[in-house]
């Protein structure tokens, strides 16, 4: 512990001569006030540096910033936080399904360390940013031994390759095909992940932390302060016994000599300064890692801590859907890349994630759940109210049906196709069908062309739910890659749902309902074709139509010329354009030649039976196994509904 000193003589010397005052006084310089330079902003202006030194387009560098990185990671708070959310991670239960059915062999091929080793390098993704993950060794029985982020300091992520030193900017490419090298990327080489901001708040703690060392080296203990006129050897003496009082515990003077002790003025609250400082920092530094502030607080309120659990609950399934999302669409495909006896399709499912068990029938009010844990489909009743002892269901708006719909999403207790919103866009396309003449009576004349067409209207519905799901799954993170809390993903969900469950479906209504009209046309097209065994195209004639489609205005061609498989209207969103029957010779104008109807209108409903082609934006942009579960899945949907009633 320092003490300071302060020595008084009731004498005063003379004044040295000038000429000694010229040698032996004080210099100029040492009359000046220096500032202290403001170590807190050069910190932050060198992390600032180092962010725009890894985003120059031109000639990026990424090292300096990782060297913020590393000092950042050391911290104790953020390392806790890495730990708390890393290890409850690599703690969640996951079983492998094959076509919807848990394959306990394929779980056991996860079942070993490198996975979880690659569940942190996963999380590292979201800390650092762009990752590359190498695979090493295989066992005897062809699995992976183990696997580790490769070193950033030798991954030069803007042209993607591994560099031998450090400082270099080439090396060996890897990106054309990095599974050949055992490697796999997560994210994109701009991504500059978590720990961008997290580094702004140690900044900030460590000069607290310093401040406050430096507060306690200097006023832990009083400083002695002895007033005294004694001179040479004497002075000596006090001096001696001045700088070994901390060890003895005690000072012998002169009577005449005065002794006291200078404390801190600032008394029990000069460290509360740092103390809440640094508390505020750490509280920062776990909202930014896991949205909340007390799980890691052995201090924290029960009530409040019940709080911050729930969201780190909801930021650790936001991760585990990122990660889910990640094994399923890249690393499987790599396992297959190297060998290990798994296919396409195959899924990896964390438990956590699935409906719980009292939220399918273990209270009266919730929805019905069918035995998967899918709600029954019906029509759309979502609130329940009380009456004479009897339950009396009232339809939700739209608006609260969508809302409800995300909090579900949000959650993670969507099915695969959600019943409700499936509802809701089977029940328009049903009415739009009904509108243009439709019935489904066995009594009906078109009762098989009816039944075909609202089967491919429960089919278009689900897979357009299930493109939306892949919509709303970007939204659970921000553009930083921080996970949404309920209410930033609500407002950014939003819109997206209006978008495909309003705007949309309005469009998808009048479609529906012009493909239900030519497809019943078709039919009579048939049964007239020995009168009149041709038929002709005609534009809409709407000033506003499609001026392609004028290039087959007038077209005859016969009944059963494969074309009209295609070029049958509606061909394309909003088409007005209509076919009639006649006995007119084949005519094809020349502009005819080479046209091609709208992406994704290449059917005939009629002869197909489909409101929409299997080609549609919603379907051709599911994989081959999502198209059968969604297939799967509409059908039961469908199967229930008319159950029902």
């Amino acid at each position: 512990m320092k003490f300071s000193f302060e020595f008084s003589r009731n004498t005063k010397a003379a004044a040295p001569a000038p000429s000694q005052a010229g040698k032996k006084g004080k210099r100029l310089s040492e009359e000046v006030n220096r500032p202290q330079p403001d170590r807190v902003k050069m910190q932050m202006a060198t992390l600032r540096q180092a962010v725009e030194n890894a985003r120059d387009i031109n000639n990026p560098s990424w090292l300096e910033l990782y060297e913020i990185y590393r000092n950042t990671i050391t911290d104790a708070h953020v390392r806790s936080q890495y730990d708390v959310a890393v290890n409850k991670l690599q703690a969640s239960p996951f079983v492998i399904t094959r076509d919807d059915n848990d394959n306990d062999e394929l779980t056991k091929l996860f079942m070993r360390p490198w996975f979880s080793q690659f569940v942190k390098a996963y999380f590292d993704y979201d800390m650092w940013g762009y990752t590359v993950v190498e695979f090493g060794q295989k066992d005897e029985d062809g699995e992976w031994v183990g696997c580790s982020v490769f070193s950033r300091k030798n991954i030069y992520p803007h042209n993607r390759n591994v560099i031998i030193n450090e400082t270099d900017t080439s090396g060996i490419p890897y990106g054309d095909n990095p599974w050949k090298f055992f490697l796999v990327e997560i994210g994109e080489p701009e991504d500059l992940g978590l720990l961008e901001l997290v580094s702004r708040e140690v900044i900030w703690k460590a000069f607290a932390r310093r401040d406050w060392s430096e507060l306690s080296e200097k006023w832990g203990k009083p400083h002695l302060v002895i007033k005294t006129d004694a001179e040479g050897e004497e002075l000596n003496k006090r001096e001696r016994a001045a700088r070994n009082f901390a060890n003895n515990a005690y000072f012998i003077t002169d009577s005449d000599d005065e002794i006291d002790t200078l404390e801190s003025k600032a008394g029990p609250t000069g460290y509360q300064i740092f103390e809440k400082n640094i508390r505020l920092i750490d509280e920062q530094i776990s909202k930014l890692m896991n949205g909340q502030t007390g799980t890691s607080d052995e201090k924290a309120f029960v009530g409040s801590a019940e709080v911050h659990e729930r969201i780190l609950n909801d930021y650790h399934a936001a991760r585990l859907r990122r990660l889910s999302n990640y094994v399923n669409y890249e690393l499987i495909y790599f396992l297959i890349y190297h060998g290990y006896p798994l296919q396409p399709g195959d899924k990896i499912r964390f438990t956590e994630l699935d409906p719980k068990q009292g939220e399918r029938n273990g209270n009266p009010e919730d929805p019905e759940y069918d035995e998967e844990g899918d709600e029954v489909p019906g029509d759309i009743k979502t609130k329940a109210q009380a009456s004479s002892g009897k339950k009396k269901m009232v339809a939700a708006t739209p608006g609260e049906l969508l809302e409800q719909w995300l909090k579900r999403f949000f959650e993670g207790k969507a099915a695969i196709i959600d019943p409700e919103v499936w509802a809701l866009n089977f029940n328009s396309l049903l009415k739009a069908m009904s509108n243009a003449g439709l019935k489904f009576t066995d009594t009906y004349r078109y009762a098989d062309l009816a039944e075909e067409l609202r089967i491919n209207a429960a089919t278009f519905a689900a897979f357009k739910n299930h493109d939306e799901q892949r919509a709303l799954a970007q939204l659970l993170v921000d553009d930083n890659g921080k996970p949404r809390n309920w209410n930033d993903f609500k407002k950014a969900a939003q819109p997206l749902t209006e978008q495909y469950n309003i705007n949309w479906l309005k469009t998808e209504f009048k479609q529906a309902e012009a493909s239900s009209q030519m497809a019943v046309k078709w039919a009579g097209f048939e049964e007239n074709a020995d009168l009149y065994p041709n038929l002709e195209y005609r534009h809409s004639g709407n000033p506003d139509g499609r001026p392609e489609h004028m290039r087959i205005d007038g077209m005859v061609l016969p009944l059963n010329d494969p074309r009209w498989g295609s070029i049958y209207p509606p061909n394309g969103w909003g088409c007005g354009c209509d076919v009639t029957q006649t006995d007119k010779p084949v005519y094809e104008p020349a502009a005819a030649k080479g046209f091609e109807p709208d992406k994704g209108f290449d059917n005939n409903p009629g002869k197909d039976k489909k409101l929409f082609s299997d080609k549609n934006g919603y379907q051709s942009s599911s994989s081959k196994s999502d198209a059968k579960k969604v297939n799967k899945k509409a059908d039961e949907l469908l199967k229930k509904y008319l159950e029902n009633g």
